[in-house]
């Protein structure tokens, strides 16, 4: 069974903007995007291939690696957005980051299927080789709207489509030609929305607060151990400290709520049917230097 996907990304965003005129600002951007991923797959404890005493017995199975798998790509893409300012104290905006192809290219190792025949592997598959996987990191729209009350106080809302429907599969290519089991996805596009304010404490400080409602891309039915997800709920608290003119400093705390959902997998070795939550804490901080 699936008991480790990780997926780290790190991504290097240059932006260039220009303000058209005085209520109208465009900005256009290029990403360099580095990717690595582990995905491994174990035989559950408790596990023992029942076999008669002319094939050596039972076999105790617990702990046996059956799939490991690693990989690493640079992908690239871009992003443009538009920030509009029809009347005093509202701010429009729209932003568009294009998806980024990524071929991560590594090795797979399997203990248990390694190239020898026996009643775990009558065919005598080998997974132990070289191996690639294509992954698509999906295209963000946003839309959103600031608006200022009073002087000091303003609130913020956006709407943002993930267009995760590129992502059907998980199917890994070995180049020694073994077929490896492909895992169905059949991820759906997704939306996320925002709502949060900003209250101007004084000329150095800002705070912030929200709330964000994410939904997944997973229905019911095509939930997967591998990758399993849920709808959640953001709730998000901050601060900005105006240290001079030019440098400012921001930092956030983000608490995520996954709902609780249902698990009922079938794979070629059985079936797989359970609960899953998740949660998460999010700390963030960034610097800004103004020129």
């Amino acid at each position: 069974l699936a008991d480790k996907s990780d997926l780290k990304t790190a991504n290097l965003n240059l932006n260039a903007a220009y303000r058209v005129n005085e209520w109208v600002a465009v900005g256009f951007g290029f990403n360099i995007v580095r990717a690595e991923a582990e995905l491994t797959a174990t035989v559950p404890a408790n596990t023992t291939l029942p076999l008669p005493p002319q094939l050596g017995g039972p076999q105790n199975l617990s702990g046996r690696g059956v799939a490991d798998l690693s990989g690493d790509d640079w992908g690239y893409g871009w992003n443009v957005g538009l920030i509009a300012e029809p009347a005093e104290g509202t701010r429009l905006g729209l932003s568009y980051r294009s998806s980024v192809d990524l071929s991560l290219e590594g090795r797979a190792k399997s203990e248990l299927f390694a190239g020898t025949r026996s009643a775990v592997n009558p065919n005598a598959l080998n997974f132990n080789s070289t191996a690639s996987v294509d992954v698509e990191l999906p295209a963000i729209w946003e839309a959103s709207i600031s608006q200022r009350f009073t002087p000091n106080w303003s609130v913020q809302a956006s709407a943002v489509r993930v267009e995760w429907d590129s992502f059907q599969e998980l199917a890994f290519d070995l180049d020694n030609g073994a077929p490896f089991p492909a895992t169905p996805e059949h991820w759906e596009n997704s939306w996320r929305y925002a709502l949060g304010t900003t209250y101007q404490l004084d000329s150095t400080w800002t705070l912030r607060a929200g709330v964000l409602k994410d939904e997944s891309p997973v229905a019911d039915q095509h939930r997967t151990l591998r990758i399993p997800d849920s709808d959640r709920l953001w709730y998000t608290i901050g601060a900005g400290w105006k240290v001079s003119d030019a440098l400012s400093i921001d930092a956030g705390y983000a608490y995520l709520d996954g709902d609780k959902a249902d698990l009922n997998e079938s794979t070629g070795s059985g079936r797989f049917t359970g609960e899953m939550s998740g949660s998460a804490q999010i700390v963030s901080m960034q610097a800004n230097y103004r020129f």
